[in-house]
């Protein structure tokens, strides 16, 4: 359980500042978490921004609640200049899984000339994917975010494509029964010739309470292009952003399990 942030911005930067409040909010308190769970998303928090004005990346993460930490945000998005784009998340760890900053969101990594980062909703079955790739490690040090990541990465090094790698990572995961609940996530992908953030929106087959929290939603205010979990999502409409429609880049479907893949 966790919420994420995806935008991109062109010219003023403080327009980043106004999606920051919701975010740190939630982490301390978040009235949408489903069923008997309270409280907010205090596991840690983290950002990964492609800051073409400077053509460099912004990575940061943290095992400490994000609303412990708002001076340590404010000064990593002063330093930054536009265009930019990113993915930012703030973790609620499901019950078994670890804690601590090597579990915070996003996990990166180089991938021969491209940058690959990961943020994650929800919980996937990390002992299928560890036999699913032939990971042999200890899995009770490891997140199942973490091996979600593994296999995305796999897939990319197998293809060298990064949509395909996604539409690869999605089917594995579905056809081997390996979500537990929601694989909602925020990709940003950074080569010598692009650089984009991914959705994968996967939380039309809940409904009530769940359906409510897994949401995702897309929206705009000047320059600034922003696709979000509920709560966050909320909180923006009050603060005058329009909703605008997602750019889906494809739709994949394994036994009524719909999952969808757009790029903002």
């Amino acid at each position: 359980m966790c919420r994420l942030i995806g935008f991109k911005l062109s010219r003023n930067i403080d327009g980043l500042h106004e999606i920051l409040g919701p975010l740190v909010s939630v982490s301390r308190y978040d009235p949408l978490l489903p069923g008997k769970v309270v409280g907010g998303h205090s596991d840690g928090w983290g950002l990964s921004i492609y800051d073409q004005g400077l053509g460099g990346v912004l990575y940061y993460k943290s095992g400490e609640p994000l609303y412990s930490q708002i001076r340590i945000l404010e000064r990593l998005i002063r330093s930054l200049r536009c265009p930019c784009k990113g993915i930012i998340h703030v973790r609620k760890a499901s019950k078994s899984e670890p804690l601590g900053l090597l579990y915070a969101h996003p996990f990166i990594s180089n991938i021969d000339d491209s940058i690959l980062a990961l943020a994650h909703n929800g919980g996937i079955d990390k002992y299928v994917v560890a036999e699913e790739i032939g990971y042999k490690g200890d899995l009770d040090k490891v997140s199942d975010t973490y091996m979600y990541f593994k296999l995305l990465i796999r897939e990319y090094v197998k293809h060298g494509n990064i949509v395909e790698a996604i539409r690869n990572t999605i089917n594995v995961l579905l056809r081997k029964k390996a979500v537990r609940t929601s694989i909602n996530s925020l990709i940003l992908f950074i080569n010598n010739s692009t650089s984009n953030v991914y959705i994968i929106e996967d939380w039309e087959h809940f409904s009530g309470d769940k359906r409510r929290y897994y949401s995702i939603g897309y929206l705009c205010k000047g320059d600034l292009v922003v696709v979000t979990s509920s709560t966050v999502y909320d909180s923006l409409l009050d603060k005058g952003f329009n909703t605008c429609k997602p750019n889906i880049i494809d739709v994949i479907e394994v036994e009524g399990h719909i999952v969808k893949i757009s790029i903002l």
